[in-house]
């Protein structure tokens, strides 16, 4: 279910105040694959909720192990044309970059790193 295409933003808002309210000291985000991604498969679910606390390289580990990411491929992630770095906190990137439904949308890519 592509989540953002078939929720209004009305409603996406309104989840996102419920989660927000009921989990403080978490983040919701949508993960979505880049539409130029022909590699790496599309998450079974794109509806996310992540901890303040928890940095970029956390959601790239959970990405790498469940998409069964190989060694030789490096994954990246955007969020409004912007490249995330590893160590940025998710509830910075909140802040900064938060869509109008007040969720954060980020996508995945990956490129060959041996070739």
């Amino acid at each position: 279910m592509d989540f953002k295409r078939e929720t209004s933003e009305s409603r996406r808002r309104e989840i996102s105040k419920l989660l927000r309210k009921k989990t403080p000291d978490s983040v919701p985000v949508i993960i979505t694959r880049m539409s130029s991604e022909k590699v790496l498969p599309r998450l079974e679910s794109s509806n996310y909720l992540f901890r303040n606390d928890h940095q970029v390289m956390h959601l790239m580990v959970y990405l790498r192990s469940k998409l069964n990411i190989k060694p030789e491929r490096c994954i990246f992630l955007v969020t409004k044309g912007n490249i995330l770095c590893p160590s940025s906190y998710i509830c910075e990137l909140y802040e900064k970059y938060r869509h109008e439904d007040d969720i954060l949308h980020i996508s995945y890519g990956s490129e060959n790193v041996f070739g």
